[in-house]
C-alpha cells in the first residue's frame, strides 16, 4: 500500500485544532514574507510568530551554501521577536515557496523540524500553538502535542522563567540582559 494514500483524517488527529480570526494574520504575514523574499537558492521558506502582545514578526530562512549553517525561518523570526521583547511565543507557522518548476504553485505550510520545535517550546512554552497544514486544510496544535516526550519540567525552562518573572515584577532573581544570555541580578549589579 502506498503510504502517501493513507493520510489521516484531520477528525481522527484529536489534538488539531481551527484557526482562530486572529491566528490567520499570522499565516497570512508569513506567506506574504515569502511572497516577496523568495529567491531561488537562498529563502524558500518564510515564518511568522505571534507573542503574547499579539505582535507578529517575520523572517525568512537562511539558506548555506553547503546546507549546514542554513537557518530555519522559525528561528529567525523568533529571535526578532526576542530582540525586540520578553514575551512568550504564543503561535508559529512556517511557509515553503513553490520552486520556479513546481507544477501546483501553491504555497505550502511545513511542520517544525525538531530542532525548530524545540525551540516554539523554550520561547513560548507547553502551551504555544503551531499552524498545521492537513490534507490542504489549515488547523493549530500545541507544542506539547507535538513533542508527547519532552520533560517540560528540566532545570526550569526560558519559557517559564518568563512567566515567572512577567508575573512576580518584583526583583527577579534571574532576567535576561539585553541582547544576551541570562545573567544573575548579582552579575548585573557588578557590571553596572
Amino acid at each position: 500500500m502506498d503510504l502517501a494514500q493513507k493520510r489521516p483524517e484531520p477528525s481522527s488527529l484529536s489534538f488539531l485544532y481551527p484557526l482562530e480570526p486572529e491566528d490567520r494574520d499570522v499565516y497570512n504575514a508569513a506567506a506574504d514574507v515569502i511572497s516577496r523574499r523568495f529567491t531561488e537558492g537562498k529563502h524558500h521558506v518564510g515564518a511568522a510568530v505571534r507573542d503574547s502582545s499579539g505582535k507578529i514578526y517575520t523572517a525568512v530562512h537562511l539558506q548555506g551554501v553547503i546546507g549546514e549553517p542554513a537557518v530555519c525561518a522559525e528561528k529567525v523570526a523568533i529571535g526578532c521577536a526576542r530582540t525586540e521583547n520578553e514575551n512568550l511565543v504564543d503561535l508559529s507557522v512556517a511557509i515553503r515557496h513553490p520552486k520556479p518548476n513546481e507544477k501546483n504553485g501553491r504555497l505550502l505550510v511545513l511542520p517544525p523540524c525538531g530542532s525548530c520545535r524545540e525551540l516554539i517550546g523554550d520561547y513560548g512554552g507547553r502551551n504555544a500553538w503551531v499552524i498545521l497544514e492537513v490534507n490542504h486544510e489549515l488547523f493549530k496544535a500545541r507544542i506539547a502535542d507535538l513533542l508527547p516526550l519532552r520533560r517540560w519540567t528540566r532545570g526550569g525552562s526560558l519559557a517559564a522563567a518568563l512567566t515567572r518573572r512577567n508575573s512576580a515584577k518584583t526583583s527577579p532573581a534571574m532576567s535576561l540582559s539585553k541582547g544576551c544570555g541570562w545573567k544573575s541580578s548579582a552579575a548585573r549589579q557588578g557590571s553596572s
